[in-house]
């Protein structure tokens, strides 16, 4: 019964997102905040021809899945070759509103990264997912950087956190493993803040200095409204 109402509950979030008249699978333009705004600011040029072949998205740890509703609401035909997040609510989430066009769902990078089984396969020997995909989009825990935890500038804070190593090691092994042609990462603003009162480097060029070196990825850093 509890597994039901939390069912229940999540379709209710899904239907929230609709608009009275959208009877499709496809969200209005009206339905995300982002759209209009776009097409405001994109006013005058020419709407590129969708492509024909879909590219690939490579998904980790994105929470409910912002970039699978982007793809969708641009009309750009994608499949998304894995999705993951630690989550299990979130997971959830994916697999009822975007379970037909998602390959694989895992728990978390690490396991994408070492092709383990995943939730849709759990009997398969492994679920690797690739290389050389279309797009990957990916995000890191916010805590380690956040303006709003309060030691966040006091010397060595930043390193010695537990989830610094998510972006440092589990996520540039996610990228060097997949290799996707353009890479986005979601982070919180505090992220291109320096990294304590003593150290002006910030974590942002301290991941941009190691990509020109390996010349691996693009990284476009994509700034939540807290942090």
């Amino acid at each position: 019964m509890a597994s039901q109402d939390s069912e229940a509950s999540l379709l209710e979030e899904a239907e929230a997102c609709r608009s009275s008249t959208d009877t499709s699978d496809s969200l209005p333009d009206s339905s995300l905040w982002w759209v209009n705004p776009l097409k405001a600011h994109s006013s005058g040029f020419q709407r590129p021809v969708p492509p024909r072949t879909p590219r690939t998205l490579l998904s980790g740890c994105t929470g409910t899945g912002a970039d699978i509703m982007v793809f969708k609401a641009l009309e750009i035909p994608f499949v998304c070759v894995g999705a993951s997040d630690t989550d299990s609510g979130c997971r959830e989430f994916l697999m009822l509103n975007h379970g037909a066009v998602i390959q694989h769902m895992h728990s978390a990078m690490h396991d994408q990264t070492e092709g383990r089984p995943c939730h849709f396969h759990k009997d398969a020997e492994s679920c690797k997912l690739g290389k050389g995909h279309s797009i990957g989009v990916f995000g890191t825990p916010c805590p380690p950087y956040s303006q709003m935890r309060s030691k966040r500038y006091v010397t060595g804070s930043v390193k010695a956190h537990s989830s610094y190593s998510v972006m440092f090691t589990e996520a540039i092994l996610w990228l060097q493993e997949h290799c996707p042609c353009v890479a986005v990462l979601e982070q919180v603003p505090g992220f291109d803040h320096r990294e304590s009162d003593d150290v002006a480097r910030t974590p942002l060029s301290r991941l941009a200095v190691y990509f020109s070196l390996v010349s691996l990825v693009i990284i476009t850093l994509t700034l939540a409204t807290l942090g």
